[in-house]
C-alpha cells in the first residue's frame, strides 16, 4: 500500500515534464538493443529489470498524459503493436495544458 501511495499517488501534483517520460522512453529502447545483443542472458537481465521499473514508468507516463490534457486511459494504446507505442510518444511531447 505503501508502495502504491509513493509511486501512483502524486501528491502536489507536480507536472511531468517531457524530459521524464523521454528519459524513460529511450532508456528501456537502450536497455532493449543492449540485451539483445547478450542472448540468453540478456533476456533474463531484461526481464529483471523491465519488472523492477513497471510501476514507476507507468505513474511517470500517466502523469504526463494528465499534464496534456488526456486521460490515463490512453496508455493502453501500448498494446497495439508498433502503432501504440509511436502515437504514445506523439502525446508526451505534445505541450502540457496546464
Amino acid at each position: 500500500m505503501l508502495l502504491r501511495n509513493i509511486i501512483l499517488i502524486f501528491p502536489g501534483e507536480r507536472p511531468a515534464h517531457n524530459s521524464g517520460c523521454l528519459y524513460c522512453f529511450r532508456s528501456s529502447f537502450l536497455l532493449g538493443i543492449v540485451c539483445g545483443f547478450l542472448g540468453d542472458a540478456g533476456k533474463m537481465i531484461g526481464m529483471v529489470c523491465y519488472l523492477a521499473v513497471i510501476l514507476p514508468v507507468l505513474g511517470i507516463q500517466a502523469r504526463r498524459l494528465r499534464d496534456g490534457g488526456f486521460t490515463p486511459w490512453l496508455l493502453l494504446l501500448g498494446l497495439i503493436p508498433g502503432i501504440g507505442g509511436l502515437i504514445l510518444l506523439i502525446l508526451y511531447v505534445l505541450p502540457s495544458k496546464n
